[in-house]
């Protein structure tokens, strides 16, 4: 079963993520790795990264990309991300989607 964690930063998602991923033996992919790697590839920081982003929209459109693609791979396989369930809807790829929500207050 393909499930899609998503939510605001700080809602929990990862934490969600990768304690639903131990409890059903299902590998997690979190965009925070993407993100990170992608940086490292570039050769640089998550900050830098972010920046290029804002004005780069091959930035996001890669990373929906390889989304996409491990979804479409995996059948069972949990992925964390703002807007993973959104992606996967558009794209008619089935998934169990949760959302997590949480008071500013305790996201910060």
């Amino acid at each position: 079963m393909r499930i899609t964690i998503s939510g605001p930063p700080g809602s929990g998602k990862t934490t969600a993520c990768r304690r639903l991923s131990e409890e059903l033996g299902l590998e997690a992919v979190v965009f925070g790795q993407l993100f990170r790697r992608m940086a490292a590839d570039r050769g640089l920081s998550l900050i830098e990264l972010g920046e290029l982003a804002e004005v780069d929209p091959s930035i996001d459109a890669a990373i929906d990309l390889e989304i996409l693609e491990v979804a479409r791979a995996n059948p069972d396989i949990i992925l964390e991300s703002r807007l993973s369930a959104h992606l996967l809807s558009r794209n008619a790829i089935p998934a169990f989607k949760i959302y997590l929500d949480a008071d500013p207050e305790v996201r910060m």
